[in-house]
C-alpha cells in the first residue's frame, strides 16, 4: 500500500512470495481475502516457482480507514505519508481504528 500510494509501483508491478511447499494452495476463493491481504503474482517455494493465473486486483494505495491505531504510532514513515497526503488534499484522513 505504502509504495503504491507514493506512486513507486503500479499494479504492473510483480508481487513475489515465498513459502512451504507444503502450504501452498492450488486455489484460494477471493471471497476469502481480506481488505489487508495482497494478491501474488509469482509463489516460490524450495521446489519451484510458479505464476498466478488469474491475480485478483492489486490495492492501489493505504486503506487508511482500515488501519489500528498503534500502526499509525509505531511507524514514522505512515505518519508522515498520511500528513503529506492530508496537506495536499486540504482535508484529514479517515481517524484511524482503535487497536
Amino acid at each position: 500500500g505504502m509504495l503504491r500510494q507514493a506512486s513507486a509501483i503500479s499494479s504492473a508491478t510483480p508481487v513475489v512470495t515465498g513459502l512451504h511447499d507444503r502450504a501452498l494452495s492450488e486455489d484460494i476463493a477471493p471471497e476469502k481475502m481480506q481488505l489487508h491481504d495482497v494478491p501474488v503474482d509469482i509463489v516460490c517455494t524450495p521446489t519451484r516457482a510458479l505464476r498466478v493465473e488469474r491475480p485478483l486486483p492489486k490495492p492501489t494505495g493505504i486503506y487508511w480507514h482500515a488501519l489500528p491505531r498503534h500502526f499509525l504510532q509505531s511507524s514514522a514513515p505512515l505518519r508522515v505519508v498520511k500528513a503529506k497526503i492530508e496537506q495536499g488534499l486540504g482535508l484529514r484522513l479517515a481517524p484511524p481504528l482503535p487497536p
